[in-house]
């Protein structure tokens, strides 16, 4: 009996090691999940982005989000630069692309890549 008295009191709870309140402004990363930011507007699209020539050959697409709202840099001569969320079916698929298209240049942007994060 004392024995499980002990073992219950070695156990923390989450509550005590976890405070909720500081938890609401905590973004989670998800491995299967790719941000991408500096695309052309000429590829932020997502019909073009799904196609294998540009994000499918990296594997399954499960979902593609493009942010045309928000335009980045949009004073550089280039052109302004947008954003997108890609959902691949396998994190391995993720990080293959990821690796591949991370300070890569297309249509004279410099695209950047990064595991994506929940709200």
């Amino acid at each position: 009996m004392s024995n499980l008295i002990i073992q219950n009191k070695l156990k923390p709870t989450i509550s005590k090691l976890v405070n909720f309140q500081d938890m609401i402004d905590a973004r989670i990363i998800t491995k299967n999940l790719v941000y991408i930011i500096g695309l052309s507007p000429k590829i932020a699209n997502k019909e073009l982005l799904m196609k294998y020539e540009y994000l499918a050959q990296f594997g399954k697409i499960i979902k593609i989000v493009v942010n045309k709202n928000k335009a980045y840099n949009s004073n550089n001569p280039k052109g302004p630069s947008f954003s997108a969320y890609v959902t691949y079916s396998k994190p391995s698929e993720a990080s293959i692309a990821i690796l591949s298209l991370d300070s890569c240049i297309v249509d004279d942007h410099m695209v950047r890549a990064s595991f994506g994060t929940t709200k």
